[in-house]
């Protein structure tokens, strides 16, 4: 008996699967056969059951389908992953304690006509302090690295400069690098990336734009506990650039620490035989990039090795270090400058 009813199914599903390729020789229904006159034979009408029936199956199987894509669509949906909040680009946000390859946001402020002396314990992230320096035209850039990854912070020339002439008279320019630790904020000294008189500048008569200045974020067990600059000197200056006085203790052995600058001749010049070439990559050499590096320890304890990496600089300055990926960087620059230009009007 199984036998037999094993051997109707099999029949049955070959019937059906014939259906579904074959044509029907017989009425494709019985109200057809009524308006035509024409009799369906017995088997005729069992066949056109199996069809109906086979059809119904299909359509049912279908919606079936459809239902679990429109469930599959609206877990997707509800499962999207979250996008970072406006205070991830917050440097004076509480930040967590960080693993080696989170995201780390810090900021460097600008103070276009103040010297190294007005910073005096001026903060940016504290409310006290933001609107004095909002009035006295400070400006500030906001970089997201990842944790123990070597990075380099450039704004443009077109920024930098419009920053500086924005206090009319204005013969220095100084920055400050800062972030939030979660519990406290942390401040770097201040440091000179523009000077356009000798009387503005500290031990020296040179004047200039500061072209490289390098940064290390000292974290202990992934807390931020202090942003430094090290001292990377002049002995690898390009041709042609001043070696400008930005800060540090001038009063010790070491008189201060300095850094290659473009002067101010060569930042200007236009025409077919000036030494730099603008259009270029050589606009690097014109406006300030930063190099960041980290040391101390990580969250889990593990040590952040990219400080060791920063010494390995001191044969390059930190603009011959970047040129390289500089060139591209200025050329994406640009044309993200040109499409928001055309998008905001400004």
């Amino acid at each position: 008996r199984t036998h037999t009813r094993s051997a109707t199914r099999a029949a049955h599903v070959r019937s059906s699967l014939q259906l579904t390729v074959t044509p029907l020789v017989c009425c494709s229904s019985l109200a057809s056969a009524v308006e035509t006159g024409r009799h369906c034979p017995a088997r005729c009408e069992t066949r056109e059951r199996e069809k109906r029936k086979f059809v119904e199956m299909e359509g049912f199987s279908r919606s079936r389908r459809v239902a679990s894509c429109l469930v599959a669509v609206v877990v997707l949906a509800c499962c999207a992953a979250p996008v970072a909040g406006v205070g991830d680009y917050d440097p004076c946000a509480g930040q967590p304690a960080m693993g080696k390859g989170d995201a780390f946001t810090l900021g460097i402020a600008y103070y276009p006509g103040g010297s190294t002396e007005a910073w005096g314990a001026l903060h940016p992230c504290l409310y006290a302090d933001r609107a004095a320096l909002a009035a006295k035209g400070v400006a500030s850039m906001v970089f997201r690295p990842e944790l123990d990854a070597m990075a380099f912070f450039r704004g443009s020339q077109v920024d930098e400069q419009a920053l500086f002439a924005s206090v009319p008279g204005a013969q220095i320019m100084t920055l400050v690098a800062y972030a939030g630790n979660g519990t406290a904020v942390v401040r770097s000294q201040p440091r000179v990336v523009r000077s356009s008189s000798s009387s503005a500048t500290m031990l020296g008569s040179a004047v200039g734009r500061v072209n490289s200045l390098t940064l290390i974020a000292r974290f202990d067990k992934g807390e931020l506990q202090y942003l430094q600059w090290h001292d990377m000197g002049c002995g690898s200056c390009a041709d042609g650039d001043a070696c400008l006085a930005v800060g540090g203790d001038v009063t010790g052995a070491g008189g201060g620490h300095t850094a290659c600058a473009g002067t101010e001749e060569a930042c200007t010049c236009a025409g077919a035989n000036c030494l730099l070439d603008l259009a270029g990559t050589d606009v690097l050499r014109c406006h300030l990039t930063v190099a960041a590096a980290f040391s101390g320890t990580d969250k889990f304890s593990v040590p952040l090795k990219s400080g060791a990496q920063i010494e390995r600089l001191g044969k390059y300055s930190a603009t011959k270090a970047a040129k390289g990926a500089g060139a591209n960087a200025l050329a994406s620059a640009t044309s993200l400058r040109s499409a928001a230009s055309g998008v905001t009007g400004k």
